[in-house]
């Protein structure tokens, strides 16, 4: 039995924040996408938080590299928490994508 995922986008002081909960994958990708869309609009600082993901798949880790190449593009970077030694930190770190964003393990 799967943990259904379920996206959060909130904004605090500048700083939009999206956080994945549960299992991560195609199904929530639509509304994870548009949660990034929408932060990267609003001109401030992006958040992803995955502390409480206990999976990400590939639909949900393609929808990371647009947002994070544009927010280079801008002289920003996207951050990105994960729980140390949780399933999201190992797959952000095998795809290598610490050159594109900050991976930060709490």
């Amino acid at each position: 039995m799967t943990d259904e995922g379920r996206i959060i986008a909130s904004s605090s002081d500048g700083v939009a924040t999206i956080a994945g909960e549960g299992d991560l994958t195609l199904f929530t990708a639509e509304v994870f996408i548009r949660a990034l869309e929408e932060a990267i609009a609003s001109g401030g600082g992006v958040t992803v938080d995955f502390r409480n993901a206990s999976y990400i798949d590939s639909a949900i880790i393609a929808a990371l590299i647009g947002p994070a190449r544009i927010l280079l593009d801008q002289g920003s970077r996207l951050n990105v928490i994960v729980t140390e030694g949780a399933h999201p930190q190992y797959v952000l770190n095998l795809v290598g994508f610490k050159s594109l964003m900050n991976i930060e393990a709490s």
